[in-house]
């Protein structure tokens, strides 16, 4: 492949400074117009309520990001996004911070064709933020304690935002359940999701979890992960092994003091576990 000359590379440099200078003369009705050009070419949705230089960047607050194949919205407190100016000249990409009710998100996007590359994955939040912003769509039926961090990368069909690849991996650190005036440690846990080549209505997602001291757990199976249905209704497979350990006496009395085998079905909202 032909080398790009110097001088080429200082044309690039140049017209990449004039955008980014053009666009931090513009008042906001004109970027407000451009965001929405763009986001309506791609098909998507875009509503905010008020939009702010940052650095290098944009940052939007209270945004809700939707297309026509989403069927809930994707509702943030706060949106930011720095371009890799120069990628602008070539593959749009990006950084994107995200933010809503105590959890927090970074990546890095590249846009290529009809693919969405996302990249440096990592999201973090406490067990018990997570567990009330998913209040009515993911019951536990206790409190929860301890911190959550997900890293990895994933490709997304741009048209619905299903993913086609990825490689997920989950951590509950310092896990708890919470009663009255105590919280029971568990130990720390991971699960890893994985997808490779997945197309809708193809190969089922992977999954495997581990980890525990006080509540030992492990276990591996699949999700059939579909478009066209919310991600709470896919249907789950798999086996799970638990035990206590016998500093835990209460839980292992629970188990009947035993490591206990269950087969597991329902969907992500409704799980089942059956004894084997």
């Amino acid at each position: 492949m032909r080398m790009l000359s110097r001088s080429t590379l200082l044309w690039i440099f140049i017209a990449a400074l004039l955008l980014f200078a053009a666009i931090r003369l513009q008042p906001e009705a004109w970027l407000r117009s451009q965001i929405d050009q763009l986001a309506s070419a791609q098909g998507i949705t875009l509503h905010y309520d008020r939009l702010a230089l940052h650095g290098t960047g944009l940052n939007l607050t209270h945004c809700t990001i939707q297309n026509a194949r989403m069927r809930q919205p994707l509702v943030l407190d706060q949106l930011q996004i720095l371009p890799h100016w120069l990628s602008l000249l070539t593959t749009p990409a990006a950084h994107i911070e995200a933010a809503r009710q105590g959890v927090h998100a970074t990546l890095d996007a590249t846009l290529q064709a009809d693919q969405l590359t996302l990249q440096v994955i990592h999201a973090s939040a406490s067990a018990a933020d997570l567990q009330q912003l998913l209040q009515g769509v993911v019951q536990a039926p206790v409190p929860l304690a301890g911190q959550l961090q997900l890293a990895g990368k994933a490709t997304l069909h741009l048209a619905d935002g299903f993913p086609q690849q990825l490689d997920l991996t989950l951590q509950w650190q310092a896990a708890a359940v919470r009663f009255p005036g105590i919280d029971k440690p568990l130990g720390d846990y991971q699960l890893h999701l994985t997808a490779d080549g997945t197309t809708d209505g193809g190969k089922p997602w992977a999954w495997q979890v581990s980890g525990g001291t006080r509540l030992l757990i492990d276990g591996h199976g699949s999700v059939a992960a579909a478009a066209e249905r919310l991600p709470v209704t896919w249907p789950l497979q798999g086996e799970i092994k638990i035990q206590a350990d016998a500093a835990a006496p209460e839980l292992a009395a629970m188990l009947g003091g035993k490591a206990m085998r269950f087969t597991l079905s329902g969907n992500l909202q409704q799980p089942a576990l059956l004894p084997r």
